[in-house]
């Protein structure tokens, strides 16, 4: 398994997160877009802006190994950032299950993949 949630960079610390009940709302951080430009909390948001300035935001978002997958920075830097979390993501669940090459099981008749 793996996982990339708000508040949560890996499937323990979602679980831990589940379990502790926890809310990871906050405000929009800087470096995604500036929130005294694009919020409005009137009865008529003015176009192009937000009724709220919270959300929940994944740390750490740019964080992608390129050169690991085989891309120039150019074309990460191009590359949308839910694709690059779901080839981490994608590669990280082979590793757990020891589907990664060099390391392995003998048991790969109890392996699935979902």
């Amino acid at each position: 398994m793996s996982c990339r949630l708000p508040g949560a960079d890996n499937t323990e610390a979602s679980w831990d997160l589940l379990h502790e009940g926890k809310d990871v709302h906050k405000v929009v951080p800087p470096l995604r877009w500036d929130a005294q430009t694009h919020v409005d909390i009137s009865k008529r948001p003015r176009k192009n802006t937000n009724a709220t300035p919270y959300g929940c935001w994944i740390d750490e978002s740019g964080t992608f190994d390129a050169k690991f997958f085989g891309m120039s920075p150019q074309e990460a830097e191009q590359t949308d950032p839910t694709k690059r979390f779901g080839l981490m993501t994608a590669y990280e669940a082979l590793e757990d299950a020891e589907i990664v090459s060099g390391v392995g099981t003998s048991r790969r008749d109890r392996i699935g993949v979902w």
